[in-house]
């Protein structure tokens, strides 16, 4: 059996928040984009457009959390331990997969156009 090394486990949580930073940054990206080209009605696209990042962004929040639960069972398996991985951890990512889906909802009920571009 392996030695356990906390290290790699807190390693692995620091990752999976960097990442859920990340899908943070894109779903804030993907609302101020949505809706700053509807209020401007500057630029047809920009609904569109934002409605992706969001999406982007619960997709990867989704994948952070596979990949997260993925890396904990193999460093268990590796370490010979049976523990479960963080369940703050796992909460953030379930957060930030649901603001992804609301934030979704939302942009597409008021604008029903932002994910036909041929519709403005």
């Amino acid at each position: 059996m392996a030695e356990v090394d906390l290290r790699q486990h807190l390693a692995a949580e620091r990752t999976t928040m960097a990442e859920l930073r990340t899908c943070l940054a894109l779903l804030g990206i993907g609302f101020v984009v949505s809706r700053f080209s509807i209020e401007t009605g500057e630029r047809p696209w920009g609904p569109t457009v934002g409605v992706i990042l969001v999406i982007l962004g619960g997709a990867m929040g989704v994948l952070s959390a596979i990949h997260y639960i993925h890396l904990q069972r193999r460093l268990n398996q590796v370490q010979g331990l049976r523990e479960r991985p963080s369940l703050s951890t796992l909460a953030f990512c379930v957060i930030v997969i649901v603001a992804a889906v609301v934030l979704t909802v939302y942009l597409l009920a008021t604008n029903p156009t932002a994910g036909r571009p041929g519709l403005r």
